[in-house]
């Protein structure tokens, strides 16, 4: 981004669109999404919503999109800033912050190819890293060429992107939603064949 700023390079092919860099780059659509996660220690159960974890540290790196995001949705969370990935998986193992929120394709190849055993994903965020294609403003032609390019990506080769990055296990919550409506369906059988023995009963 610091290259790009400074007219360093002409093309970024993975960048999350914000305010800010629309000040020197052009995007194309997004041509990827994929979820932010939470990282933690394996010993903290399944997160099931934000708000029940607001009075905990997070780590995320430095200049990330989602950063403003984050303040923006929940103003009373403790960012804690970081300068890379690792980093912010070190602070979790060493349990100087609860957790650590990054997109899920980055904190599931660390976990896997560094064999983080103590570290797991704990909670899924409804906030997602789009990534488009971004330019430097000088270049006027090359929008129009990598918006085209992005247009060629179907759907299956989008599928095929994400699978191939994502391969990982996530801590899962007990679905109350589905365990009553199981429960009412059952209820509603065992009525019926009770009444229906009371009557043959009767008969």
């Amino acid at each position: 981004l610091t290259t790009a700023r400074n007219e360093g390079c002409d093309i970024l092919t993975a960048v999350a669109p914000t305010e800010n860099r629309k000040e020197f780059l052009n995007f194309t659509e997004p041509y990827l999404s994929f979820p932010y996660v939470i990282v933690t220690r394996q010993e903290v159960g399944y997160i099931e919503k934000m708000d029940q974890v607001l009075d905990k540290k997070f780590a995320v790196v430095r200049g990330y999109a989602i950063i403003d995001e984050l303040k923006a949705r929940y103003p009373a969370l403790k960012i804690v800033l970081v300068d890379h990935n690792e980093a912010g998986l070190e602070k979790v193992m060493l349990k100087e912050v609860f957790g650590y929120i990054d997109a899920v394709p980055t904190v599931s190849h660390m976990i896997q190819t560094q064999n983080l055993s103590e570290l797991k994903i704990s909670s899924q965020l409804d906030l997602t890293m789009d990534l488009a294609i971004g330019i430097i403003k000088r270049d006027l032609i090359l929008p129009g060429i990598m918006q085209k390019l992005v247009e060629t990506i179907d759907e299956k080769e989008r599928r095929r992107i994400y699978n191939k990055w994502i391969n990982v296990r996530y801590e899962q919550g007990f679905d109350y939603a589905l365990f009553w409506k199981i429960f009412g369906i059952v209820s509603i059988v065992l009525i019926v064949i009770l009444y229906w023995n009371r009557q043959l009963a009767v008969q």
